[in-house]
């Protein structure tokens, strides 16, 4: 297509044998160096993971990492006491969420802004650390616990649970076939 390739601001002319090759030859390298370096990394976030240091990307919500230590987090708590308290009180996780974005608007966290769904706030309901103090996370098909501080009593956890969950309305709790309502008996009555 007569374009120029270049690597490392060096033109590679692949009509030339040698040239191509040193291409692949370096190429092959980075491949293999990369590879390393990202066994390296996960040897090293297990070894930590296995020393009780929280080495994983994401945080969750309520907590802060300091110095590898998962470290309450006031102003995410602050949320949470809201969610909990709207829930004692009855409200539906929409409902929830409509107040939440008009008050925490802007809201961030470790220089992400917060996205505050129904969804979101129906996943903080069934954090069972909240009330355990034991986080559970898996890294590369190993399970590691992390202790944390407890933001509820299971007491409120389980009353929240039943008030939300009681409050669901026409939730189908059986299993929908793909096919339910599409086939039908080509001899009526069916048996």
């Amino acid at each position: 297509n007569k374009v120029d390739l270049f690597e490392n601001g060096i033109l590679i002319n692949l009509d030339d044998n040698q040239s191509e090759f040193m291409y692949n030859f370096i190429s092959l390298f980075s491949d293999y160096q990369r590879k390393y370096s990202g066994r390296l990394t996960n040897i090293s976030r297990i070894r930590k993971l296995e020393e009780g240091y929280f080495v994983l990307g994401t945080i969750p919500f309520g907590f802060t990492r300091i110095n590898g230590k998962l470290v309450k987090r006031d102003s995410d708590v602050e949320i949470l006491n809201k969610i909990w308290d709207y829930i004692l009180e009855g409200y539906s996780s929409k409902k929830i969420s409509s107040i939440l974005k008009l008050k925490y608007m802007g809201y961030e966290r470790d220089g992400k802004k917060l996205q505050i769904s129904d969804k979101w706030i129906r996943d903080q309901l069934s954090k069972k650390h909240f009330y355990t103090g034991i986080l559970k996370v898996r890294f590369k098909g190993v399970d590691y616990d992390f202790e944390v501080e407890k933001l509820m009593s299971e007491e409120k956890f389980n009353q929240i649970q039943e008030i939300y969950y009681g409050n669901l309305k026409g939730r189908r709790e059986e299993v929908v076939n793909i096919l339910e309502g599409k086939l039908f008996c080509s001899k009526l009555p069916c048996l």
